[in-house]
């Protein structure tokens, strides 16, 4: 039997949005109660980060404000007893070498996590349109032979938009889970087997059937779980 009490302490930039932090809280304590038994905590301290002034910073272009700013969340998780860091959101793992640059434990990456998690060979990746448009899944899933499709200008915009205008929020509108639809049905047209949601906000909206969901969350959640007991 693995020994609880050997678990490595997780530091998480969390905060973006608050909505999916808690998400992740959750899910790591479950996880590490399937493992240990009921009443066993899943280590970690959390980093929340002021979402508003990271947004103000991404539209402005201005990402080098957005990667000194996880880099100092790094900084103090690390001097606080964290021994490996999780950065909770995809988008800024557009960043994540600055992170890497800026402490000494490892930093277990979402893109890595998530692609590992792709069955077959096309998936469309769905996302805020700076994840889109920088392409931050393409190397993760080019090294595992996976194609991947983006959505037509349109329905991309709009999947923008509601991200950070709803669901950053926590809101869930029938429009948004029309629009999901709408896309996984483009997905599966373009020979898709299945769409990944590149925006942890996405774990929000209640999944169609159309196409089969990439949960980045979830993924990300089981990579961060093994690096807490890789030294058990």
């Amino acid at each position: 039997m693995q020994k609880p009490e050997a678990l490595k302490k997780a530091g998480l930039i969390g905060g973006m949005s608050w909505e999916t932090t808690a998400l992740y809280y959750r899910m790591l304590q479950e996880r590490t109660q399937e493992t240990f038994g009921s009443g066993v905590s899943f280590p970690c301290l959390i980093d929340s980060l002021p979402f508003h002034e990271i947004a103000a910073c991404q539209h402005a272009g201005d990402w080098d404000a957005v990667g000194s700013i996880l880099a100092d969340s790094a900084v103090r998780l690390e001097r606080g007893g964290a021994q490996f860091i999780g950065i909770l959101s995809n988008t800024v793992h557009l960043r994540l070498e600055d992170v890497q640059q800026a402490v000494g434990v490892p930093v277990v990456s979402i893109t890595e996590a998530a692609a590992a998690a792709v069955p077959g060979s096309a998936v469309l990746v769905l996302g805020t349109s700076f994840t889109v448009e920088e392409r931050l899944y393409d190397a993760s899933l080019r090294k595992r032979n996976i194609e991947s499709v983006y959505l037509p200008a349109s329905l991309q915009q709009e999947l923008h938009v509601r991200i950070f205008s709803e669901l950053t929020s926590g809101i869930v509108t029938s429009e948004m889970q029309e629009l999901m639809t709408q896309c996984a049905g483009f997905g599966r047209n373009a020979g898709c087997t299945s769409m990944l949601l590149g925006c942890t906000e996405l774990e929000l909206v209640p999944e169609n059937h159309i196409l089969p969901s990439v949960s980045t969350v979830r993924a990300h959640v089981e990579h961060l779980f093994h690096e807490a007991v890789s030294g058990v």
